[in-house]
């Protein structure tokens, strides 16, 4: 199967943003918990927000985003974890 030029440029795009996601919660996840313990934390859930083009003449870039975003919080639900708790992930996803 050919792929043609504009679509293979269309799933690069897609990857550096998933590589961008991604590497904004390796960064921030750390921040967000430090300083906190279980005993002080009011809320089990962590928020991360993502905002997209959900309309418009751009949506066909965020085809895969619901999946990608599901997948993510999988993962980083196992791995989330302060003083012993682990913390849910809720991902907040607005349109552009």
């Amino acid at each position: 199967m050919l792929v043609s030029r504009s679509g293979l440029q269309r799933i690069v795009n897609k990857s550096i943003r998933l590589i961008k996601l991604l590497g904004a919660i390796a960064i921030t996840g750390p921040v967000i918990l430090r300083g906190t313990t279980a005993n002080t934390a009011a809320s089990k859930v962590t928020k991360i927000g993502h905002v997209s083009s959900q309309t418009g003449v751009f949506v066909s870039f965020t085809e895969a985003y619901p999946f990608t975003l599901d997948q993510i919080g999988t993962v980083l639900a196992k791995v989330i974890s302060n003083g012993g708790v682990s913390y849910g992930i809720q991902t907040i996803t607005k349109d552009s």
